[in-house]
């Protein structure tokens, strides 16, 4: 599969890249922007509505001090807002199901034990520090985030235990690196099947 480098590896180098563009970034800016991105369901999305939202959500996470190294953990029951966050998560080079989570984004009420949550789904109680999904979407297009650029041995997510490095992540078997992958390979990445 071909990956876009920011910066080429060499001898002793691990080169930068980021996922996020693999994904998505460079099928727009290749003009593939109205080819379908994301099918299945109820919300397909092209390649162009897929990087908006997926850079809303990301500036939504640069806003609460999610950037790279931060671990966050993501309990979704939509599988569209599933592909939406762990790309977000790419996107400003955090790494997803890390240890000691800045930001969970949860279907769940009764998950806790996260400084911040992101809550899709469930109501927001008074008093917390839990933010609407919908709303922090809206807020996240005024302020979208670009892609950060990672050295390809830093981590993208964790694996029953196991650290997956960025430049490793596109060729990993977990689904984080399903949904990378099939969107870096052209796609489309069908919601339905591709992520069960």
């Amino acid at each position: 599969m071909e990956i876009t480098w920011f910066r080429n590896p060499y001898d002793g180098y691990a080169g930068t890249l980021n996922l996020c563009f693999n994904a998505l970034d460079r099928h727009v800016i290749r003009g593939r922007a109205t080819e379908p991105a994301v099918i299945g369901g109820d919300r397909s999305l092209d390649f162009a509505g897929l990087l908006e939202q997926v850079s809303a959500l990301a500036g939504v996470l640069t806003a609460l001090g999610v950037g790279p190294g931060a671990s966050v953990v993501e309990r979704l029951d939509d599988r569209l807002d599933r592909v939406l966050f762990v790309l977000a998560v790419s996107r400003v080079g955090a790494v997803l199901d890390g240890p000691e989570p800045l930001l969970l984004a949860t279907s769940r009420q009764d998950d806790d034990g996260a400084p911040v949550r992101l809550l899709r789904g469930v109501p927001v109680r008074d008093g917390t520090r839990d933010l609407d999904w919908d709303q922090a979407l809206k807020a996240g297009r005024a302020d979208p985030a670009a892609c950060v650029e990672l050295r390809g041995d830093a981590p993208a997510f964790v694996v029953d235990g196991s650290v997956v490095a960025v430049s490793e992540a596109l060729d990993h078997a977990g689904w984080p690196a399903r949904v990378h992958a099939m969107l870096a390979g052209g796609g489309p990445l069908d919601v339905r099947s591709d992520l069960a």
